[in-house]
């Protein structure tokens, strides 16, 4: 009897001791609230600073509002080799933590939440019934690579074609709110071709259509704001973008504005 009662108490103690470590390796995840810090966090959950940029080594220390985040259980020893090879100097990376209170209510831009965007929108200008396409992509911080194409569509025998490409890189910036809607602005000087139309006189004074074509150079700039559509399970959002384009063929600026082109498309901010 003596032997059955032993063993039913180690048997407990084993249970107890397998649930306590288990609770001491686990981890939890957690949604960052607006006019909290690091800090603050790290305290009400009885971990310290340091305990949570290990478990988050694809954040760089960088923190926002609404950006979910693991936190270790209490006492738990976290050991990231990620974390290990891009920091050498513990210290540095706490004093460089950011202070999610001191931002301005739910904003956040794209640098600090490390993404890559891709653009996709079709484009129409009203006056000369002009339609294009035009993708941008962002490289690396607020650098982007851009290109497109826009035509009038007019295949006729007696309707005057034209078409154009282009191609840029330049710089983009990015400004979210909330994470669910944004503000953006890029500019990119650009080379491509034109082919266009043209209406001549023979040498029997007929008139004939010939086709022709020319390098083209100048500058293009954006501005569009989008509002977010869904959010995807590999952790992507996808947004609606509404924007205008205008050109400076030629780096001229006449009539800019005015002919500038209507540009509506998506937006996906990538992991």
């Amino acid at each position: 009897m003596r032997k059955e009662t032993f063993k039913v108490f180690i048997t407990i103690l084993l249970l107890m001791s397998v649930t306590s470590v288990k609770g001491q390796t686990g981890t939890t995840e957690y949604k960052i609230q607006r006019g909290e810090s690091i800090e603050s966090i790290a305290k009400a959950h009885g971990v310290t600073v340091d305990d949570i940029i290990k478990a988050n080594p694809n954040t760089d220390g960088l923190f926002y509002a609404g950006m979910k985040i693991i936190i270790p259980a209490k006492g738990s020893d976290v050991k990231s080799e990620e974390y290990k090879e891009h920091v050498s100097d513990k210290s540095t990376i706490v004093t460089n933590v950011p202070d999610v209170a001191e931002a301005p209510s739910g904003v956040r831009t794209v640098k600090e939440a490390d993404k890559r965007l891709a653009c996709h929108n079709l484009l129409y200008q009203s006056e000369a019934k002009e339609y294009g396409y035009a993708f941008s992509c962002g490289m690396y911080k607020s650098l982007l690579i851009s290109f497109g194409f826009s035509s009038n569509l007019k295949f006729g025998k007696n309707e005057l074609f034209n078409e154009a490409f282009f191609m840029g890189v330049g710089l983009g910036k990015h400004i979210m709110y909330n994470d669910a809607f944004y503000i953006q602005g890029k500019i990119y000087p650009y080379a491509g071709l034109s082919g266009y139309d043209v209406i001549e006189l023979d040498k029997n004074y007929k008139m004939k259509k010939e086709f022709k074509d020319e390098f083209i150079y100048g500058a293009n700039a954006e501005m569009s704001i989008g509002f977010k559509l869904l959010d995807t399970k590999k952790g992507n959002s996808t947004f609606l973008n509404l924007g205008y384009l205008v050109s400076a063929n030629k780096f001229k600026t006449k009539d800019i504005i005015k002919n500038g082109m209507i540009m509506v498309g998506l937006t996906t901010i990538i992991n």
